[in-house]
């Protein structure tokens, strides 16, 4: 009997060292999704508020948001989209919908910052494969199957249309990369 015990413990503690080191890979990813959050400023968070046809490029990470969050999008259809003035059909966007209005709730930002810290282990790999469209990139064009030639939440053309975006971006790729 107490040999069976010094076995379990052994491998409890074995599976315990495991666990720690997934661990210790996977939180520099929050830190980071964090880290995105704080790039964005209140004045961000008003632009958005204000800009009544906001493009593509933020429509599609305010998406990327709400799947990560699991909150709801339209039924999937084909659209055009342009991004980084290129135009190609992709899918339509959820922002008029549902998006904007997650942008009138005065704890926006606080919401996703506790999204970040303690709703995080809510993302599974369902809602990974419902990313992919927004996130995939692959320099094999045997590999790559987006419509543009960068990720449509691609965080560098998001910057340039928008501060908040460009964090979005950022916290979505890294909350992913955590999962």
């Amino acid at each position: 009997r107490k040999v069976e015990l010094e076995a379990n413990i052994s491998r409890m503690e074995y599976l315990k060292e495991k666990a720690q080191v997934e661990l210790d890979k996977a939180m520099p990813f929050v830190a980071s999704a964090i880290e995105e959050l704080n790039y964005i400023t209140k004045k961000d968070i008003a632009d958005l508020k204000n800009n009544k046809k906001p493009v593509d490029i933020v429509r599609y990470t305010f998406d990327a948001l709400q799947i990560l969050m699991q909150k709801p999008v339209v039924q999937v259809k084909s659209a055009e989209a342009t991004i980084a003035k290129v135009e190609r059909s992709f899918i339509e966007d959820s922002f008029d919908e549902h998006s904007s209005k997650e942008l009138t709730n005065i704890d926006f930002l606080r919401n996703l910052h506790h999204f970040s810290e303690h709703e995080k282990d809510n993302i599974n790999d369902e809602t990974v494969e419902l990313l992919e469209p927004y996130l995939r990139f692959d320099t094999s064009e045997l590999k790559h199957w987006g419509p543009w030639e960068h990720r449509v939440c691609d965080q560098e053309i998001a910057a340039k249309a928008s501060g908040a975006a460009r964090g979005l971006c950022g916290l979505v790729n890294h909350l992913v990369n955590y999962q």
